[in-house]
């Protein structure tokens, strides 16, 4: 299991203002990094037959003032639904975990929610079996569950399945 939570923001809130430099220190750690990883472990998971591959993404994509973090999320979650794409037929699993926007040094302390809270819904990608690849876990919703209890909330969810390419298609296993 790989659980990949790297993560860096740029304090500039100018778009106009962004230098180049801090969309590749930014890309460097929030994409290609995570990359690297996969690019490493995925095909040794294949080989073996297992694996679990959980890349933390953010919303924040979707907010203004907050250009080069969200584009490196939302190249991240791209690259994330390839990769899921590419595995889909494998004993090997890649899904998204959203943790909300948490108190920690980077959420800053302004953040309406503790990170003991989400951990129930940011484990779920490890424990759900079920060979889809390419799901969002958002953890808001198992804030103050414990992990059983998200667990059997999540497997009693009705499931929204996508076929074929549509954002955020969630791949079958074959």
């Amino acid at each position: 299991v790989v659980y990949n939570v790297a993560g860096v923001i740029s304090n500039v809130l100018d778009c106009f203002a962004v230098d180049i430099n801090d969309y590749k220190q930014i890309f460097q750690v929030n994409v290609f990094s995570i990359a690297k990883i996969c690019n490493h472990f995925i095909p040794k998971m294949i080989m073996r037959g297992f694996g679990r591959i959980i890349n933390v993404v953010s919303f924040v994509k979707d907010e203004p003032k907050a250009l080069v973090y969200g584009s490196s999320k939302a190249a991240l979650m791209k690259m994330t639904s390839e990769m899921a794409y590419a595995v889909n037929g494998t004993d090997v699993i890649i899904s998204m975990a959203e943790p909300g926007w948490l108190k920690t040094a980077m959420g800053t302390m302004n953040a309406p929610t503790e990170v003991e809270k989400c951990v129930a819904g940011m484990l779920l990608p490890v424990l759900i079996d079920d060979g889809i690849s390419g799901r969002i876990f958002v953890a808001n919703p198992y804030y103050n569950c414990s992990v059983e209890e998200a667990y059997r909330l999540e497997m009693e969810a009705p499931k929204a399945i996508f076929y074929g390419e549509k954002p955020n298609s969630v791949y079958l296993p074959k």
